[in-house]
């Protein structure tokens, strides 16, 4: 996760991890997001969709994240084939970017590609 990834890109020395796995046997992504050095407390975060690279897509899952500049929050949800769509979901179509006050349309973002 990183500001060029944002779109429109962000200059920022925050930067960011996703490590998610998905079940198809029960439908449920797990994700952990880690983040440092944001430019302030994080506002918000999100998954949006759909969005390959560079382009801009709406939220679709929002995240009670801890207002902090760097940590690290986990979670999971399921893929329930209306707002989040497995097709989608293993075609690398939604990202998670995280906001802060200084960036409320988001400072850093990273694409969810699963590597399985």
């Amino acid at each position: 996760m990183t500001g060029a990834q944002e779109t429109p890109p962000v200059t920022t020395s925050a930067t960011g991890s996703i490590d998610a796995n998905y079940n198809r046997l029960t439908k449920t992504l797990s994700y952990t997001v880690t983040f440092s050095g944001l430019s302030g407390n994080a506002t918000a975060a999100h998954i949006h969709g759909l969005g390959e690279v560079g382009v801009k897509a709406d939220p679709i899952q929002t995240f009670t994240f801890p207002a902090k500049t760097s940590g690290t929050y986990s979670g999971s949800l399921l893929v329930d084939g209306v707002k989040i769509v497995e097709e989608y979901l293993l075609a690398g179509r939604y990202y998670i970017n995280i906001h802060t006050a200084a960036n409320t349309q988001g400072e850093i973002r990273g694409q969810l590609i699963l590597t399985k």
